[in-house]
């Protein structure tokens, strides 16, 4: 059943964007967290905003796991549009945060470069990624087109 947990709460939604750090065929990640989400919309939609016991939810766990805004988080999103607003309860960061974090983790960022700021920390340089592979921006762009009110929330 859609809504039976597993012993650490997790339903199978949680479980299928999980499935995604070792299935990474996209098509077949957005089929499953679409086949979960329509087949009772009543249930898809309270799966998707349940908390397993963790408090992470499966929206937590597919951009941990590098799900892209294509690959389901926008199937996720249309469900249960809340989501945006919920932080990790491991890492503490909202879902844009979580997104560009998992780029950077890895190795979806290219080389850093040093570049010169007012700052005075650090001698005046900074650290910042050069770029980060559309596919992640676009996730990240996404989260915050539909909800700009995260970034004053920094």
């Amino acid at each position: 059943h859609i809504l039976q947990p597993d012993h650490i709460g997790r339903l199978p939604l949680h479980i299928a964007c999980l499935d995604a750090r070792v299935n990474r065929r996209p098509c077949e990640v957005k089929t499953k967290i679409q086949m979960l989400l329509l087949t009772s919309s009543a249930a898809g939609i309270q799966s998707c905003a349940r908390k397993d016991h963790q408090g992470r939810l499966p929206f937590h766990y597919a951009l941990q796991t590098g799900v892209t805004w294509l690959e389901g988080l926008k199937e996720l999103f249309d469900a249960s549009p809340r989501l945006l607003n919920e932080r990790d309860p491991i890492t503490l960061l909202y879902p844009f945060l979580l997104a560009a974090a998992h780029a950077e983790e890895h190795g979806e960022s290219q080389s850093n470069s040093t570049i010169s700021t007012n700052s005075h920390l650090n001698g005046g340089k900074s650290q910042v990624p050069r770029s980060y592979p559309s596919k992640s921006l676009n996730t990240i762009y996404k989260i915050l087109r539909m909800d700009p009110s995260l970034v004053r929330r920094m």
